[in-house]
């Protein structure tokens, strides 16, 4: 039927393989594990930043102790003052450093609403100025009242 020279089989070529994949681009999975790679490299550099870094907490404390220990009653009253205000600078933004009277009262309730802050405001921020201020009432009071503000408002 088929004459020798007219086989079908005979004019097919040699099976030719696809060249073998390439290392470039890499499959997704290596893709997603590079991925995984970098986020725990930055989330462990990011970490370690946050456990190294000054607390506000901390640095206010160390401050109103220094404050407590080195500063002697005339210059008491002051250092508290700015101590406040440099608290709440840090912690509400440079907006607050230009309050005062009632406005600066109630963002120190507002920052700790469970401390009862009126007393010392009074003492700090407003007998201070008055004439006939007289010396200071109740150093330990102060601080106390202080400590509790720092720990409700700053951490």
């Amino acid at each position: 039927m088929n004459p020798a020279g007219n086989d079908p089989l005979a004019q097919l070529r040699d099976v030719h393989l696809p060249p073998d994949p390439g290392w470039w681009p890499p499959a997704i999975g290596w893709w997603l594990a590079a991925l995984a790679c970098l986020m725990v490299i930055a989330g462990a550099v990011l970490l370690i930043r946050w456990l190294r870094r000054p607390t506000l907490f901390r640095d206010a404390r160390r401050e109103l102790d220094r404050i407590a220990s080195q500063v002697d009653d005339a210059g008491f009253e002051p250092a508290l003052a700015a101590w406040f205000r440099r608290c709440m600078v840090v912690r509400d933004g440079p907006q607050t450093a230009g309050l005062t009277g009632a406005a600066w009262l109630n963002q120190l309730e507002r920052s700790a609403p469970d401390t009862p802050i009126q007393p010392v405001w009074e003492q700090l921020f407003v007998q201070r100025y008055q004439p006939a201020h007289g010396p200071l009432t109740d150093r330990e009071t102060l601080l106390a009242t202080c400590h509790q503000w720092c720990r409700e408002a700053l951490r």
